[in-house]
């Protein structure tokens, strides 16, 4: 997941004033940036677990 590739357009269409557009979607916007903080963080513990770092 790349937050670049979700997040940015999304607050581009919440902020340009386009007429009849529809809503963002703010419902799961915060995937995109604490699903790969989460995943790193497992990768690390079970990176550190195994003895890889």
């Amino acid at each position: 997941m790349n937050p670049a590739r979700d997040l940015d357009p999304r607050i581009a269409h919440f902020i340009c004033p386009v007429a009849g557009k529809g809503d963002s979607d703010w419902v799961y916007s915060w995937v995109p940036i604490v699903g790969p903080m989460i995943g790193g963080a497992i990768a690390f513990a079970l990176a550190k677990g195994v003895g890889i770092l």
